[in-house]
């Protein structure tokens, strides 16, 4: 589970952090991943050493750096035990992807997550089209960031689908909507 902190409220972060404790919640045996502002990511770094925590901050900062060092067989400080994201729209500037750049991550402690692309502020947007899923390689065994499951999940899993046909035929609308807006007709 990737948690996702809206707010830099310290406090805030360590109310969250409290109740995932108290919940029973091993986060790291469950290997869950935290995202969140600076202040928050610290506040959960505290209450959770062993868990992955990161900010758009941390991110940014490995995935620009080995976008520009990775070709010269570099894996910068910033990705040690960093979170690289590769966009599905832009793939190409990070060299050796996908094995090279998974092993080189490996080797640093670093997580990889595959989002659909960036918003207009630079922001991750997940992967919320059935489409979407063979532009990510077969080797790749990190993280996808996605933003509609309840899409997503019946595709990669058909078997355990239990939406209505109801909820099929109003989901299908959605998704040509979507489609339509982002110029991918079908």
């Amino acid at each position: 589970m990737l948690y996702r902190l809206a707010t830099d409220d310290t406090k805030a972060a360590e109310r969250f952090a409290k109740a995932l404790k108290q919940s029973g919640r091993n986060v790291s045996a469950r290997r869950d991943g935290f995202y969140a502002p600076p202040k928050a990511a610290a506040a959960l770094r505290t209450a959770f050493p062993d868990a992955w925590v990161f900010s758009e901050e941390d991110a940014r900062s490995c995935t620009r750096a080995y976008a520009w060092l990775g070709w010269l067989a570099i894996t910068p400080p910033s990705c040690r035990n960093g979170t690289l994201v590769v966009p599905l729209d832009t793939q190409w500037p990070f060299a050796g992807w996908p094995n090279r750049t998974i092993a080189r991550m490996d080797a640093v402690g670093a997580k990889i997550i595959v989002i659909a692309r960036e918003d207009e502020h630079g922001r991750p947007v997940g992967i919320d089209l059935p489409e979407q899923l063979p532009e990510v390689p077969g080797s790749f065994n990190g993280f996808l960031l996605v933003d509609d499951i309840w899409t997503i999940g019946p595709t990669l899993h058909p078997d355990l689908d239990q939406r209505s046909y109801e909820e099929s035929v109003v989901q299908d609308e959605v998704l040509e909507r979507r489609r339509r807006l982002r110029g991918h007709e079908q």
